[in-house]
């Protein structure tokens, strides 16, 4: 029976080995594509001699003239000293905050600031930009129809007397955002384990 058991716990072992060694070679795989994606803006920053004009008329082919200005005025960028990468997150970084302002005003995002975000959101990019700015986090966080690239869900402590005299898991759902308006709903299906679910 024990040598049974040993059996059970090495097999087990070996499968969750098994199973991070592979999640590690996607990640790996995952970073190596990121880095060598490259932004519109970015290619059209490489060739140009004034940044700053470029970023803005980048903006005004895709946005009105007073919400370019509000970029460009959001954007905290030292043209001369800032690379184009750095440039392209500053950029996308002031755009969705001026999106998430204006979000309580319109109910969907039009097809110019949609194509404007796939344009510029590199996975990289996109995961600095929103990174950076708890502000636009919280904002976008409550954002309706986004598409989250994770939901990590984060249980409380179960040896609490609370959770020990309840039927209820208190836990948190913290979500990383890594795409664009999709248009749709989509509603969180949380399924227990079966082990966890019959205590």
């Amino acid at each position: 029976e024990p040598d049974k058991q040993q059996e059970e716990v090495a097999k087990e072992e070996k499968a969750t080995t098994e199973i991070a060694d592979k999640n590690k070679e996607l990640e790996l795989k995952n970073n190596k594509t990121d880095k060598n994606e490259e932004s519109e803006l970015e290619s059209n920053l490489s060739s140009s001699e004034n940044k700053k004009d470029t970023v803005e008329s980048f903006l005004n082919s895709q946005l009105s003239d007073s919400e370019t200005k509000k970029i460009m005025e959001n954007a905290n960028i030292d043209y001369d000293k800032a690379t184009d990468e750095e440039i392209n997150t500053e950029i996308l970084r002031a755009s969705l905050i001026e999106m998430a302002n204006n979000k309580k005003k319109t109910e969907t995002l039009a097809t110019p600031q949609r194509t404007m975000f796939r344009a510029m959101a590199t996975p990289t990019a996109l995961r600095a930009a929103v990174n950076q700015d708890e502000e636009l986090q919280k904002s976008l966080g409550y954002t309706d129809d986004y598409t989250f690239a994770s939901m990590l869900f984060d249980p409380g402590k179960l040896d609490s007397d609370d959770a020990l005299n309840s039927n209820i898991i208190p836990f948190d759902l913290h979500s990383y955002m890594s795409g664009a308006n999709s248009g749709n709903r989509y509603k969180i299906d949380l399924k227990l384990d079966p082990i966890i679910a019959e205590h």
